[in-house]
């Protein structure tokens, strides 16, 4: 029986192609490895980047969280909690008094037999600018028997001050830096105006730039005239 010629040299190149086949199979091995490698260090370091908070640290920030009584001579710790967003309907106001950048206090019951209209407002509040304008403007158009106070929300004297020695109000000033009077009227939002009629009853509360004529209105009404 004959040997074909071209049989060794099939074998030999079968042979030089299996290192071939075994090399490309360890690079192809060892990018996965490299692959698998880079995606867990990635996922290691994503997560140890996450801010998850343990379990105390969660209770502590809730409870953190939670109102606080109003401070003594501010209707005391059992003022009561009156809900916001109103925008008809009396209802009794909280007695509060708070400090004024004249070194005293100050309150709507201060002003018995007036109408009183409160801003609550903050120097970072671009809103508030706006409707303290407006208040400037209404103040000028309605009688003397208006009273009209300007209450800043959670900011110190010194900060309240600096800005009101370059934004003058030609009405008071108050300080609540505790933010008692929101937590009191279950408010949230800034500015918010608060209209009480000359009995000392809140007859308009709501957050939001109130514009002049609404405001007029909202004045005629607590006075008890048409407007």
């Amino acid at each position: 029986m004959s040997t074909t010629p071209n049989q060794p040299q099939e074998q030999s190149t079968d042979a030089q192609a299996q290192p071939s086949v075994t090399s490309a199979m360890a690079r192809w091995m060892l990018l996965t490895a490299v692959v698998f490698s880079a995606l867990t260090a990635a996922f290691v370091w994503a997560a140890g980047s996450l801010d998850i908070e343990s379990p105390t640290a969660s209770a502590r920030s809730a409870a953190e969280m939670q109102p606080r009584q109003p401070s003594a001579g501010f209707g005391g710790p059992q003022a009561p909690r009156i809900p916001s967003g109103r925008g008809g309907g009396n209802f009794p106001a909280p007695n509060f008094k708070l400090a004024n950048l004249d070194g005293g206090t100050m309150g709507p019951a201060d002003f018995a037999g007036k109408v009183v209209v409160v801003e609550l407002w903050a120097s970072w509040c671009g809103p508030c600018r706006l409707q303290a304008q407006i208040l400037e403007q209404v103040k000028d158009e309605v009688g003397d028997d208006v009273q009209f106070l300007a209450v800043n929300i959670g900011e110190s004297e010194s900060k309240v001050r600096s800005y009101v020695n370059k934004t003058p109000f030609s009405y008071p000033v108050l300080l609540d830096p505790q933010e008692n009077l929101m937590r009191t009227y279950g408010l949230s939002g800034l500015p918010t105006i608060i209209v009480l009629d000359r009995q000392g009853e809140i007859t308009y509360m709501r957050s939001g730039v109130l514009d002049a004529s609404s405001l007029k209105g909202l004045i005629s009404q607590a006075r008890g005239t048409s407007a």
